[in-house]
């Protein structure tokens, strides 16, 4: 009977979870203990976000939408995760993955890596999160480590130029280097007069747009 009862709570949690095909066809059990994060040695997780709260829209190459609460993204294994009520971990199926959106941000899979979409048309901008190590500190005489090593979430912007993910930086010169204008200067002034900033994320996005509307 408890195994029974276990089983029907599983499938109305996919039922809860899922919309169009049953949940269970877009996410499998993945090999996550609870929360595991990674190593053990090692501070911090491996996921995009602290918390398990972002909703989750999964594009499926069988052009249906699959919807999830508690959603996150592993930087270290590249791939999205899903929490149930129980606290188990399940892993969205990336063969049958179009494109998701994250906590209404875009992710498409580009050159091998799911990165966040900024802007598309002539130019198309990402944001590339990546997982790093900061190295924890070690005594000056013996050099043993006094605190331990920490994962550290990492995103830099990119564009896509000659079938490859080019990093840029949120500089007036970087921006205006990487776009085919033939006037910079009446640009540049178009931008001023819409009060926007070359260092301010959302304001690039609206100059990236603007560019791709030219």
């Amino acid at each position: 009977m408890r195994k029974f009862l276990g089983f029907l709570f599983i499938l109305l949690s996919f039922a809860t979870f899922g919309q169009d095909l049953p949940s269970r066809e877009i996410i499998t059990p993945s090999n996550f203990l609870g929360f595991k994060n990674g190593d053990a040695n090692i501070e911090g997780s491996t996921f995009l976000y602290e918390d398990w709260l972002a909703n989750i829209v999964v594009f499926g190459a069988d052009n249906r939408t699959y919807r999830y609460n508690n959603a996150n993204y592993n930087l270290k294994e590249r791939k999205f995760f899903v929490k149930l009520q129980n606290d188990s971990i399940y892993e969205i199926n990336i063969k049958n993955l179009n494109y998701v959106v994250l906590n209404n941000k875009k992710f498409e899979l580009v050159k091998g890596d799911y990165v966040e979409r900024m802007a598309k048309g002539k130019i198309n901008v990402f944001k590339q999160h990546a997982l790093s190590i900061k190295e924890g500190m070690k005594d000056g005489t013996t050099k043993e480590k006094i605190t331990p090593d920490r994962y550290v979430v990492k995103s830099a912007y990119v564009y896509l130029k000659n079938d490859a993910l080019v990093p840029f930086k949120l500089k007036k010169k970087a921006i205006i280097g990487i776009l085919e204008l033939d006037d910079k200067k009446k640009f540049q002034s178009d931008i001023k007069k819409r009060k926007l900033s070359f260092k301010k994320e959302k304001d690039v996005i609206k100059i990236f747009e603007y560019y791709n509307s030219l």
